[in-house]
């Protein structure tokens, strides 16, 4: 069977197939987080290096969880994919049910943890579907993920909408 990658939701122009019946009883399921946006308040906070509030602190000493870090610097949007994906992932033995799309360093599952300085490098690079620092990290994950996944498995992209700048790269 070959595998498919297929969007639904708010998609501008829907792409792919509908999912076969067999597959919509599997029940696997992995889902791929959009990433939080570093440039708001809360993201300048962390970036600055200045705050001393735990997290900040944390960041600046041993890492913080990226699942952590985005949660915190968009406080309802990442938290509430983050939480409805933890409820509904369901992945294959050996895989991780839910991993976050960064700008330079592919697929993270949320419990990676990140420095303040990688913080600011993948705040730095453009998430663009034409930039090879976004792209060709995002593209091997996905490959890789792809491959073990299993042709059973649902990947499902939670993100504000499935845009040229998440699709492209994960379609290869």
């Amino acid at each position: 069977m070959e595998k498919r990658v297929i969007f639904y939701g708010h998609t501008p122009h829907p792409t792919g197939t509908p999912v076969p019946h067999d597959l919509q009883l599997s029940g696997r399921r992995i889902f791929l987080l959009s990433p939080a946006n570093a440039s708001g308040i809360r993201g300048k906070r962390l970036l600055s290096g200045r705050t001393q509030f735990d997290l900040a602190l944390r960041l600046r000493t041993t890492g913080v969880p990226i699942g952590e870090i985005f949660s915190f610097m968009s406080a309802l949007y990442f938290r509430g994919k983050l939480a409805y994906a933890q409820r509904f992932a369901n992945p294959p033995a050996g895989l991780a049910g839910i991993f976050v799309i960064t700008s330079s360093r592919g697929l993270l599952v949320p419990e990676a943890i990140v420095t303040l300085e990688e913080l600011r490098a993948m705040s730095s690079a453009r998430i663009d579907h034409n930039s090879p620092q976004y792209r060709v990290p995002l593209e091997r994950d996905a490959l890789l993920l792809s491959e073990r996944s299993g042709n059973d498995t649902q990947v499902v992209l939670l993100g504000s909408i499935a845009t040229q700048k998440y699709v492209a790269p994960l379609l290869g």
